[in-house]
């Protein structure tokens, strides 16, 4: 591409209305299908932005990753393994965060949250190219890859809105 040329950006909307659910939480983990063929087959930037569309209640430590299972692995991760020195990748793009909102969804009440992430909250991910995966899952992860529920209780994670940011490199 030329420096003066406008690099194209697409968006793709993961509404979790539009998946199935795989798992045993809610919408932790879900299925969606699309055409990438739609893309053009170049290097790409990816950034997302995530918002929990209905309050839960957060107790504890309970971080929740975001992995976007796009075909491709970009991303290591460490172990905890003493003497493991091996990089291994990850499916993960990020991490969400806890935003205390009320019941009403406007006043911060100290109990309640949403979980989300801005496109300033995580590093882009670099893809070679587009996905090629047509179904692709979307999984909410603890630290440890299991599914994320907002607390010891289990309670379910409703619905929720992922964009996908995808721009040519």
């Amino acid at each position: 591409m030329h420096s003066n040329e406008k690099k194209k950006c697409f968006k793709v909307l993961v509404d979790s209305a539009n998946g199935t659910a795989f798992g045993s939480k809610g919408n932790a983990f879900m299925n969606y299908n699309f055409d990438w063929s739609i893309l053009p087959d170049v290097p790409m930037k990816m950034t997302f932005t995530f918002n929990s569309l209905e309050v839960v209640h957060i107790s504890g430590n309970r971080n929740a990753y975001i992995n976007v299972g796009l075909g491709q692995n970009t991303t290591y991760q460490v172990s905890a393994q003493t003497g493991d020195t091996q990089a291994r990748t990850t499916t993960i793009i990020g991490s969400l965060r806890n935003d205390p909102v009320g019941t009403d969804g406007a006043t911060d009440d100290g109990l309640n949250f949403a979980i989300r992430a801005n496109y300033v909250d995580n590093a882009p991910t670099y893809l070679n190219g587009r996905p090629f995966n047509n179904q692709f899952q979307v999984k909410l992860e603890d630290g440890l890859g299991a599914e994320w529920s907002g607390n010891s209780a289990g309670d379910l994670l409703s619905n929720y809105v992922l964009v996908l940011n995808f721009e040519e490199v």
